[in-house]
């Protein structure tokens, strides 16, 4: 009995609707569409242009003698690092990165000290001291500062920038080293500017 019911009021649910209320209501058409399947399929968004790293123009920095040019750490050789003394055993080097022109900068990174062994089986990091607090501040309309801890680490060790910095320029600043031997020195083995 509740089955016939339930049927015959969708019956009547189904007429009203195919000839309406009665009153001056303007006719209603369904239209379905399906795709066209010979159309191709929509396109994903595309993907974001890719970085690269950065070829860099120059990297000085006014050091006590007996440091390294700052170049050093771009030329991509294990056993070179951009190395500079502590002025009255105080932290704050300064590395001034000039990129030639404006780039979007989306990451830095560093290998936090000199990462390398000597012909004569020296260890080199264990040398000098290891960087363990650093900041970056870029050339833009901001003067966007970002600020990375290394934890001391024995590997390439980056910063994402979200968003991107356009900037032409770095000052890499050593806030914080910590001893890992007898120089009074601070050593940077490899340093890697990313963006487009």
């Amino acid at each position: 009995m509740a089955l016939a019911a339930a049927g015959v009021l969708a019956l009547v649910v189904i007429l009203v609707l195919v000839t309406g209320t009665g009153q001056d209501d303007p006719p209603q058409q369904l239209i379905a569409a399906a795709p066209n399947p010979s159309s191709a399929p929509a396109s994903a968004p595309a993907d974001p242009p890719t970085g690269a790293n950065i070829k860099v123009v120059s990297a000085e920095a006014t050091c006590p003698p007996g440091g390294t040019p700052g170049m050093d750490a771009f030329d991509g050789r294990p056993a070179t690092a951009w190395s500079c003394g502590r002025s009255f055993n105080v932290d704050g080097q300064v590395l001034r990165i000039d990129l030639g022109r404006s780039y979007a900068i989306d990451s830095i990174g560093l290998v936090p000290g000199w990462d390398d062994i000597a012909t004569d089986g020296t260890d080199q990091w264990s040398r000098y001291r290891t960087v363990s607090r650093v900041s970056y501040r870029f050339n833009d309309e901001r003067i966007t500062t970002f600020t990375q801890r290394t934890l001391d680490q024995r590997r390439l060790v980056t910063t994402k920038i979200e968003p991107p910095v356009h900037a032409s320029q770095v000052v890499l600043t050593v806030l914080q080293s910590s001893s890992a031997g007898t120089a009074d020195a601070t050593a940077i083995s490899t340093i890697v500017i990313h963006g487009h």
